[in-house]
C-alpha cells in the first residue's frame, strides 16, 4: 500500500512509495495521480525459477501544484503486477492545500508606523491560509526568540528603530513534515529621550540675539521655542523663534526694559 499521512493536508512536493511483494514476483509498478499514469520499474520474467521477477520498492516525487490548482483534492492510485499477469490496485484520496500563507501587521493607535513617537508601541497581526487553517503565529522583536502572537498585540517599547516581524503556518505539510509558512515585517520608531538644549554665549557684537544648540540623537530637532521673563519672576512670554541647523534663534529688544 502506498505510505499513509497523519495529517489531513498535504502540500508541494510529496514523495510516493510502493512496496509490493508477490510469490512469482513483481514485475511491474505504477501510480496513477488524478488519472495521470507514472510508470515504475518493470522487469523480464525469468521463467526458470518459481520467483520470476524481484520484490522491488519504488519511489517517486510528485509536485501537486500540478494536479491541483491552489487547493482541494487529489487522487493517488498505486498498481503491482506479478508474473501471472494479475494485477493489485491500492488508492486513497490526499486533501490538498497549495494556497499562500500570509501575514498582515498594523498599528492600530498610529496610523502610519514610519512617523516616530515618543510612546510605546502596540503591533497586531493577522494571518489568512488556505481550507488547511492556520498552525501557528508567532512574532519576534528585534530578532528576539519568536513568541507565540497573543490576542492583546506586540509591545514594542524603547527609543530606536525596532523591527517586528511575525511568521504563520499552515497546517499542510511536506513530506519532511515542515509546513507552508509566510512572514510579514515592519519598523517603528520610536524616541523616548528628549532632545538636549544649551544656551550658547552671547556675542558681544549682536547682543539682542539668542542661540541655544539642540540636538537628538533619534528623530532629530523638529521644532522648539525661546521664553523670557524677568530674573524675579512673572509671566514667560514667547519670542519669535527660528529652527536653522539644529540652532533656536531668537532676537529681543531690550529697549525699555
Amino acid at each position: 500500500p502506498p505510505r499513509s499521512t497523519l495529517f489531513p493536508y498535504t502540500t508541494l512536493f510529496r514523495s510516493i512509495t510502493l512496496y509490493a511483494s508477490d510469490p512469482s514476483g513483481v514485475c511491474s509498478m505504477s501510480a496513477w495521480v488524478n488519472g495521470v499514469q507514472m510508470s515504475g520499474p518493470t522487469s523480464l520474467p525469468n521463467t526458470t525459477q518459481w520467483q520470476q521477477c524481484p520484490d522491488p520498492t519504488w519511489g517517486a516525487s510528485v509536485d501537486t501544484r500540478d494536479f491541483v490548482a491552489g487547493a482541494g483534492p487529489m487522487s493517488l492510485q498505486l498498481g503491482a503486477t506479478n508474473a501471472a499477469g494479475v494485477q493489485s490496485l491500492v488508492s486513497e484520496t490526499l486533501s490538498v492545500d497549495n494556497e499562500p500563507v500570509s501575514v498582515s501587521l498594523g498599528t492600530p493607535n498610529d496610523s502610519n508606523p514610519s512617523v516616530w513617537v515618543n510612546h510605546a508601541v502596540t503591533m497586531d497581526a493577522s494571518a489568512s491560509a488556505g481550507p488547511s487553517g492556520i498552525g501557528s503565529l508567532t512574532c519576534s522583536v528585534d530578532r528576539a526568540a519568536a513568541r507565540a502572537y497573543a490576542p492583546a498585540g506586540v509591545t514594542i517599547d524603547g527609543t530606536g528603530v525596532h523591527t517586528a516581524s511575525c511568521t504563520a503556518t499552515n497546517r499542510a505539510i511536506d513530506p519532511q513534515g515542515s509546513p507552508n509558512s509566510g512572514t510579514s515585517s515592519m519598523s517603528v520608531k520610536i524616541d523616548e529621550t528628549p532632545p538636549s538644549v544649551r544656551f550658547e554665549p552671547a556675542n558681544p557684537s549682536n547682543p539682542t540675539q539668542l542661540i541655544a544648540d539642540t540636538s537628538d540623537a533619534q528623530s532629530g530637532v523638529a521644532s522648539g521655542a525661546l521664553e523670557m521673563r524677568p530674573a524675579a519672576g512673572g509671566t514667560w512670554e514667547p519670542l519669535s523663534t527660528q529652527v536653522s541647523g539644529g540652532h533656536l534663534v531668537a532676537s529681543f529688544n531690550d529697549a525699555g526694559l
